[in-house]
């Protein structure tokens, strides 16, 4: 097209076949007449046309095209999001030009494209009710939908721009009225009580406790102080401190005793087998009874309870166990 435009400025077309040709390729700079010196030509020089010589440099600069990969390509274009329909119409226009298609068929063809490619499927149910679409009214309903979308928005945000200025109005008519007693209060601290993990008083949080995270001089455990151990074994069933361990429990994990002198217990999964563990944070081993364990490690170990007395154990074993609160697995050495 542009080289039409300039045939038609420059008056080349009114000039005798040899002379176009020439002055054509006196404007070419050396690369390009060492490109147009390499071409082939079915006709001696003395009868090319200048419209030949053009069609050996789109052949050069394009290639080869490959009709089926081009039809691919077109085929297989959809709306973007975000993209305006223009866009999307200008895209499809250009990839069919290298499509080969009938002449008579492009119309038809851009229509389909369009309909099935279309991002907002209410404007696709549109283009689909009308039985004698064509490319032209494919567009107008594609480009009106497109408008309403963007006037609704428009008007959606005004709505929400003059609700919220009326809401900030009365809000301040409000506080004009009450006063001081419009004030947000303020929030009060977390109560201060006498802990059972340091024996101190502070706000029942974990972060707030100088025992979490020691070690407990009596029975070795975590969490606590000495002066408020009340570990009366060495044995413990299964110890897993993301099973309780949060901020906001008021009752940890590392106590044989919750607040209402009960025993604290867990229920996990050995092997896809339930089992109920009672904690013991004081312990130095997890036990398990024989039968849940899969295999058996000997071991000469011995355990020793509260008292002094010694209790031989079958051996070790490594067990999945699996805890339904946290959904986490965990290979933990258990003492059958």
């Amino acid at each position: 097209m542009q080289t039409t435009y300039e045939c038609v400025l420059t008056q080349l077309n009114s000039l005798r076949r040899d002379v176009q040709v020439a002055l054509f390729i006196y404007s070419l700079d050396d690369d390009s007449l060492k490109a147009y010196n390499g071409f082939s030509f079915d006709k001696p020089e003395e009868e090319r046309t200048i419209d030949e010589i053009i069609a050996k440099f789109d052949s050069y600069a394009i290639g080869e095209i490959n009709e089926t990969y081009e039809r691919f390509l077109f085929n297989n274009r959809h709306q973007l999001d975000g993209e305006s329909f223009e866009k999307f119409y200008t895209e499809l226009r250009r990839l069919v030009k290298t499509c080969n298609y009938c002449e008579k068929c492009v119309d038809s063809i851009l229509r389909d494209r369009i309909v099935l490619g279309a991002r907002d499927k209410e404007t696709q149910k549109d283009m689909l009710k009308s039985r004698d679409l064509t490319l032209q009214k494919c567009i107008d309903i594609c480009k009106a939908a497109e408008n309403a979308s963007k006037q609704g928005m428009c008007l959606n945000k005004g709505l929400t721009a003059h609700s919220t200025s009326d809401e900030v109005q009365h809000l301040d008519k409000s506080r004009f009225h009450r006063g001081k007693s419009a004030a947000k209060p303020t929030q009060t601290p977390k109560q201060r009580r006498a802990c059972k993990y340091c024996g101190r008083e502070h706000e029942m949080l974990k972060s707030k406790c100088p025992a979490y995270g020691k070690r407990c001089s009596k029975c070795k455990g975590q969490n606590h102080f000495s002066s408020v151990c009340k570990s009366r074994s060495k044995v413990n069933n299964l110890l897993d401190s993301q099973y309780y361990d949060t901020d906001s429990e008021q009752e940890w994990v590392n106590v044989l005793k919750n607040a209402r002198n009960k025993l604290v217990r867990c229920k996990m999964f050995v092997a896809r087998q339930p089992v109920t563990f009672l904690i013991d944070s004081g312990a130095a081993v997890n036990v398990l009874p024989e039968h849940y364990a899969s295999s058996v490690t000997p071991s000469n170990t011995r355990l020793q309870v509260y008292g002094g007395e010694e209790i031989q154990c079958v051996g070790k074993s490594t067990e999945n166990v699996y805890n339904p609160k946290t959904k986490t697995h965990q290979n933990v050495e258990l003492c059958p």
